[in-house]
């Protein structure tokens, strides 16, 4: 809303391309669309590491190159900065130099070439196959849950109709390689879930989200944890797996499934396609507003400077 304010437009879209994550909003009128909404993970350090890869490929001349050290993943990004470019009459054989500056040592400089791969690197925008997503989901959700609702156990950051969508689109991908969401049955044995990991305190998020700091009275959602080696408590409105006739699986939110489904699932798709989707679902079949959105494409964020990238992305 910001961006579209100081451009002095009340109907468009905003592309905001950070570092490491890529978001996309219909505004219409000074009001964002909610169905427009959609996250896409990748972004400039995307490119700096795709770059960097290219360039070792092709005999970069400092093989040392660690993009965990400040100082290397900042030349990592000058060079991105310097010769990234997506002007098609740019690409040929070049021939750069750079320097090193590492703390405590001498100063070196290289020479190097480059020919294509100063063009396919920022080409991930609109071809993010070639990114490494490996560890995109690594140690997703591991420091706290996602966030929900205090009242309503809703998630406060609900996934929009466009984003839906991208996701139906990823997950019916051939080369889409998804982990599976299992969910286990378990004994006869009685047991309460435990929010706690073990051997650690009691999370500190999870228990100031039981807090009610207003006053008033309401139920919590979870059940009680009992002392250690005694039988845990039950809260009131705890379905018991098995008693009185209620079935496990019915005690499981459908919702819940469905978001850890969408949580397994990466959101990686070329821009422009994503830019299209969320125009298609913030119009909703209305022409003149599909016109309003298509001219007045706002891109913004560091990842949005390389050279020629504004030419390309109307082109496309």
């Amino acid at each position: 809303m910001a961006t579209s304010f100081g451009a002095g437009f009340s109907s468009a879209c905003i592309v905001d391309i950070g570092a490491q994550k890529t978001s996309i909003s219909c505004v219409d009128e000074g009001m964002i669309v909610p169905d427009s909404r959609i996250n896409l993970k990748y972004g400039g350090d995307d490119i700096t590491n795709t770059l960097t890869q290219m360039f070792l490929y092709n005999s970069f001349p400092y093989e040392d190159i660690d993009l965990r050290r400040r100082y290397d993943y900042l030349l990592a990004e000058e060079l991105k900065t310097k010769y990234a470019t997506l002007n098609e009459a740019d690409v040929a054989v070049q021939t750069y130099n750079f320097h090193v500056r590492a703390p405590n040592k001498e100063t070196n400089k290289f020479n190097f070439k480059t020919y294509d791969e100063v063009y396919l690197a920022p080409m991930a925008y609109f071809e993010p196959s070639i990114i490494d997503v490996s560890d995109k989901l690594k140690g997703r959700r591991s420091l706290w849950p996602k966030s929900h609702d205090l009242y309503d156990d809703i998630p406060n950051d609900p996934v929009s109709i466009a984003q839906t969508a991208l996701f139906s689109d990823v997950s019916s991908s051939d080369d889409a390689e998804l982990p599976t969401l299992n969910v286990s049955i378990p004994s006869t044995t009685l047991a309460v879930p435990n929010t706690v990991p073990k051997g650690s305190a009691l999370n500190p998020i999870t228990h100031f989200n039981n807090v009610n700091n207003e006053g008033t009275p309401r139920t919590s959602t979870a059940g009680s944890p009992g002392p250690e080696a005694s039988t845990p408590l039950l809260g009131a409105s705890t379905p018991v797996p098995g008693a009185n006739g209620v079935n496990f699986l019915s005690s499981i939110s459908l919702n819940d499934v469905a978001e850890k489904q969408d949580d397994s699932i990466l959101p990686i798709a070329p821009l422009d396609k994503a830019i299209f989707e969320s125009i298609k679902h913030a119009a909703k079949g209305d022409e003149k507003k599909s016109k309003d959105y298509f001219t007045g494409v706002l891109v913004v964020g560091g990842g949005s400077l390389t050279p020629g990238f504004y030419h390309l992305l109307e082109q496309r």
